[in-house]
């Protein structure tokens, strides 16, 4: 009766120790220290002298951490033919006892825990999703009998542990996920972010010899291939350069940051220069891929920031390695990059008068004046204006166009503003037709980029700020530049619908693009205005003023009007009425004016109009 009251107290106080280390199994943030709670549990319960983990490897091996009563531990792989035992309770999936390890059959000869001295043993699986992927054992080096009870406790304590080890492993793969890109298998952004923070912290701490040094990479023309070739074409084509780049690359760290970007981080010797790598990268890809039986080329544009003396941190490194991958893509395709700190300061700028751009419009510090553009044949007379965008701040002053167009075209508000610039251009042209009946025919012109004709149904609105103001559609004219066309074949269909809806189409800054009146067949040009450029040396230069006349004739010849822009004398503004031009704009005639100055430049003209035709 002791005895059995007994073994129901160690069997309660064994199920007390067993739910508080299975709490505990769930909770702990280190597998190691329920590990030991476990061996240290199957050692004081059981009265064990080795107690033994096996895990088994994807490899199909075993590491093994052993505890020994004297405070001895062991870890490490288990050489092959010394884990008998734990072997024997994989195989049978269940508990496996052993009285006396020297007579075991097959024969235990090697097997680790004998080596150190044990005479018995029980060993039970450690089953994971139902599947035995290790052993926990105990052995003592006096004989002993394992009973059912020990059996028991035992399986209960190898359950709390496999349940541990499970959520390990389960709390690894997430970590591993939080850090990998899964279409490639690489380093995602933040994985590759905290691997530029390790190798900076190491230089500063001596570590790590040589410079951090960041390579981000974008693919060029990635997009084409993914919209005309579809998405499983292009995700095929960077798992096979993320392949390359893993196989090319050593020890490098190689990471997809997003999209068509790459990242390397190379910390090397003193001679592992920076742009060499990048030399590396390029080499790897001038090979083609080929896919589906199908052969791409693939180049990159590739930005290079070096952390001198492991200073900074990562994310800045990243973000000048991206900030000259940029201006390495705006140099052309192939191109590579080596960071400068005057890039930084020149983006700083950007962003700032970025901000403030996005900002002007609504606070009304952009406003429009008007250039005319005068016919040459016989009187002078005012036909058209072009309405030119001017950017009035009250930190910056005067923005010249030059610098804040492009910026609004990157940044995507050049939609915004080109709305704006066609509303109130056709407001105020239909305020001075009611002003004045002799500008009723006064045409007016906006600029257009293409990146405003690319967006889906731009036609409408330019057609629904024709309805919302009653300008004649005729009136209206849409300057684009040379450049913008010849890039953009698409834009054909967009050109037509503005064409279809009334409008006429200028193509602007004509001879600093491809220079070539064949495509004007196919866009529906009305009006080509010659650059400034060639204007400047007619009646001087043979050869401007070849190219002008020339380009006159054939414009002409397919139906076409000219403008001269930038005229600023009277002798070219003679000269190019000699060879045929239509109409000329430029400082001669005017100066851009506010628009409450164009009815009274209107006056003008017609005073000397009266003047010209009293006199003859």
């Amino acid at each position: 009766l002791v005895r059995a009251r007994r073994t129901l107290q160690d069997r309660a106080a064994r199920q007390t120790v067993l739910a508080e280390l299975g709490r505990r199994a769930l909770t702990a943030p280190d597998v190691d220290d329920v590990t030991g709670e476990v061996l240290a549990l199957a050692r004081e319960q059981l009265g064990g002298d080795l107690v033994c983990v096996y895990e088994l490897r994807p490899d199909d091996g075993l590491t093994v951490r052993i505890d020994d009563a004297e405070r001895v531990r062991l870890r490490g792989n288990v050489p092959a033919g010394r884990d008998g035992h734990a072997r024997a309770a994989l195989a049978a999936g269940a508990p496996v006892a052993i009285p006396n390890l020297a007579a075991a059959r097959p024969s235990l000869d090697g097997d680790l825990p004998r080596d150190l001295g044990a005479v018995s043993g029980l060993a039970v699986p450690l089953l994971r999703g139902g599947v035995p992927r290790g052993v926990l054992s105990i052995h003592t080096r006096a004989p002993r009998v394992f009973g059912p009870e020990d059996t028991a406790f035992l399986t209960s304590l190898a359950n709390v542990l496999a349940a541990a080890l499970d959520r390990a492993a389960t709390d690894s793969e997430l970590r591993r996920l939080a850090v990998t890109d899964p279409l490639t298998g690489l380093a995602n952004h933040r994985g590759f972010t905290a691997c530029v923070a390790e190798a900076l912290a190491d230089t500063r701490a001596g570590v790590r010899t040589g410079e951090p040094t960041v390579l981000f990479m974008d693919l060029d023309g990635f997009k084409e291939i993914n919209d005309t070739l579809g998405h499983g074409v292009g995700d095929a084509l960077l798992a096979a350069v993320a392949e390359r780049l893993r196989a090319g690359l050593g020890d490098r760290v190689v990471a997809r940051l997003g999209g068509d970007e790459f990242g390397i981080l190379t910390v090397g010797p003193a001679d592992d220069d920076a742009l060499d790598v990048a030399d590396i990268v390029t080499v790897l890809l001038s090979e083609p891929f080929g896919l589906d039986g199908v052969v791409h080329t693939v180049t990159a544009g590739i930005g290079v920031a070096v952390g001198p003396g492991g200073e900074g941190s990562a994310e800045d490194l990243v973000r000048d390695a991206h900030t000259a991958m940029y201006r390495a893509k705006e140099r052309g395709p192939h191109e590579r990059e080596l960071f400068d700190p005057a890039t930084r300061r020149h983006l700083l700028a950007e962003l700032s008068m970025r901000d403030d751009l996005r900002r002007a419009l609504d606070r009304r510090e952009l406003h429009l004046v008007y250039q005319p553009i005068v016919s040459l044949r016989g009187v002078r007379r005012l036909v058209h204006v072009e309405a030119l965008l001017r950017w009035q701040s009250p930190t910056r002053g005067l923005v010249s166009p030059a610098d804040f167009i492009p910026l609004a075209e990157s940044a995507g508000l050049i939609v915004p503003i080109g709305r704006w610039v066609l509303e109130q251009a056709c407001r105020d042209v239909t305020r001075w037709r009611a002003e004045r009946p002799d500008l009723r025919a006064l045409g007016v012109s906006v600029n257009v980029s293409a990146v405003q004709l690319r967006e889906p149904g731009y036609w409408g609105e330019v057609g629904a700020v024709i309805d919302q103001t009653g300008v004649d559609p005729t009136l209206l004219g849409l300057e684009l530049t040379e450049s913008a066309l010849m890039d953009s074949g698409e834009l054909l269909a967009p050109v037509q619908l503005l064409r279809d809806v009334g409008c006429r189409l200028f193509l602007d800054d004509f001879g600093t693009g491809y220079s070539s009146l064949s495509y004007l067949r196919s866009f529906p040009v009305d009006v080509l205005k010659i650059d400034r450029s060639f204007v400047g040396g007619v009646g001087q230069e043979l050869g401007d003023s070849a190219i002008v006349a020339a380009t006159i004739s054939m414009a002409h010849s397919l139906g076409v009007e000219v403008v001269a822009e930038g005229v600023e004398t009277g002798g070219q503004a003679a000269h190019l009425e000699l060879v045929g031009c239509d109409y000329a704009q430029g400082y001669h005639f005017s100066r851009p004016v506010p628009a409450g100055q164009v009815p009274v430049l209107q006056e003008r003209f017609a005073r000397t109009a009266r003047a010209a035709s009293d006199a003859a």
